[in-house]
C-alpha cells in the first residue's frame, strides 16, 4: 500500500495534506472522538507521501485538534479557566466530549420543546376545520349544442 500511495502521490500532495492539518474543522456529523483519530491517521499519512513536509508534533497536534472545534467549544474552554498549553491531549478531548454531550442533550431538548408546542398548538386550537362545499343544488352538467345539435 506504501508503494502504491509513493507512486500516485506528489509532494504537492503531501503539502496540501500537511496544511489541512494545521487547519481543520471538524464536521458536525463527526464525533470528537473520531474527529482526533482521523487527524492522528492524516498525520501518520505524511509519511507515506513523497515530499519535505514533516508531520504535526504532539504539541501542533493538540493544537490542530483544538482549532479544529466550534468557535464557542473553544471560549468555554477558555473561559473556564483553561490553559491549553497546560493540558493533555486526553484532557482536552475529555473537555471537548463534554461539550458535545451538553450539545446533543440541548438538541434534543430543542426537539422535544418544538414537538410538544406544536403538538400544544394543535390540541388548544382544535383540528385543523375542513371546509365543505355544499350546495344548496345538484348541479346539472351543461349541454351546450350548436345550431345543428352537435357539442361545440
Amino acid at each position: 500500500l506504501k508503494d502504491f500511495i509513493a507512486a500516485h502521490t506528489t509532494e504537492q500532495d503531501r503539502h496540501e495534506l500537511a496544511q489541512q492539518l494545521l487547519h481543520p474543522v471538524k464536521p458536525r456529523s463527526l464525533s470528537v472522538q473520531a474527529f482526533q483519530y482521523r487527524l492522528m491517521e492524516f498525520n501518520n499519512y505524511l509519511h507515506w507521501l513523497p515530499g519535505q513536509d514533516i508531520p504535526l508534533t504532539p504539541v501542533q497536534l493538540k493544537q490542530a485538534f483544538y482549532d479544529g472545534m466550534p468557535h464557542t467549544w473553544q471560549e468555554r474552554f477558555i473561559n473556564s479557566g483553561m490553559n491549553l498549553s497546560q493540558k493533555t491531549m486526553a484532557e482536552v478531548n475529555r473537555y471537548f466530549r463534554g461539550q458535545e454531550q451538553q450539545a446533543i442533550r440541548k438538541q434534543h431538548d430543542n426537539t422535544e420543546n418544538q414537538r410538544r408546542e406544536s403538538k400544544r398548538r394543535r390540541t388548544s386550537s382544535g383540528a385543523p376545520k375542513q371546509v365543505h362545499s355544499k350546495l344548496p343544488f345538484k348541479r346539472q352538467p351543461q349541454n351546450k349544442l350548436g345550431p345543428d345539435n352537435k357539442r361545440k
